[in-house]
């Protein structure tokens, strides 16, 4: 998955989200606005896509609570999961 910006001929900077990098799909991968640009990040890590974004980008926090917010579910999940097997053991413990 790439995440990169764009220069348009009249000097506007685009946003685009793409998988393919040298064809981009223009109408779903194009962003005209920074803070949407992003949205496509979170699943891309579910999916195991490997990722690159522009080295200058990477400092949006955009970019860090994508992150963040996969790792947090990703932890959440995995949590769930080994309570479920330790009940399935017969262990009990008080939830939070």
């Amino acid at each position: 998955m790439f995440f990169y910006t764009q220069t348009t001929a009249d000097g506007y900077e685009v946003y685009m989200a793409t998988e393919d990098d040298r064809s981009p799909y223009i109408e779903q991968d194009l962003y005209y606005y920074e803070s949407d640009w992003l949205e496509k990040l979170p699943q891309a890590i579910y999916d195991g896509l490997a990722i690159y974004i522009d080295e200058y980008n990477k400092d949006e926090y955009a970019y860090q609570d994508a992150i963040e917010e996969v790792y947090e579910e990703y932890w959440s999940d995995m949590k769930h999961e080994v309570e479920n097997e330790l009940i399935e053991e017969g262990y009990e413990w008080e939830k939070e």
